[in-house]
């Protein structure tokens, strides 16, 4: 922008949702610092995705495990409901794996791919996902009836849903 004060108008798109662990805070941040700015945005994975599953997602504990460290098999095992944005095509397949690892495989996972395209995809339980390739960008919500609030978290071997840092 100081390079080029020519432009008077300058659009920024971003994908993924404004508010919810994106780069748009930064960018905010910077851009606010020397222009008027305006965000304008669609509707959150969290609301579509829950709406199209039929639950509500006031109950839900809500994180992120793209591009970043997240103790997901804790959250769930605390948790009744989980909702995350996973990161990776393997991602659903060794949540998958680490539920059924850590006998939570009758949890229900719920995966939601290429949200809002008329490819979008929508698949159950964990003990029948453990071979699933999924789009890297997907979300799940985890439904986990025996969930154990003051429990110490889960120690597991599985990256990247156990908390250890990424290679």
């Amino acid at each position: 922008m100081k390079e080029h004060p020519e432009f008077e108008r300058i659009v920024v798109a971003l994908s993924g949702d404004v508010g919810f662990y994106s780069g748009a805070r930064k960018l905010l941040e910077l851009l606010r610092e020397q222009a008027e700015v305006e965000v304008i945005c669609g509707i959150s994975s969290v609301v579509y995705f829950m709406a199209k599953i039929g639950l509500s997602w006031d109950d839900a504990k809500i994180v992120s495990a793209h591009g970043r460290d997240c103790n997901l098999l804790a959250q769930i095992q605390r948790h009744r409901k989980v909702f995350a944005i996973l990161g990776r095509e393997d991602s659903v397949k060794m949540l998958a794996r680490s539920l059924t690892e850590y006998g939570l495989s009758q949890a229900v996972l719920h995966v939601g791919e290429r949200l809002s395209y008329p490819d979008e995809n929508f698949s159950a339980k964990a003990g029948e996902l453990l071979e699933y390739s999924s789009d890297p960008l997907s979300v799940v919500c985890v439904e986990n009836p025996w969930q154990m609030p003051g429990a110490a978290p889960m120690v597991c071997r599985t990256r990247p849903f156990c908390g250890e840092k990424r290679p």
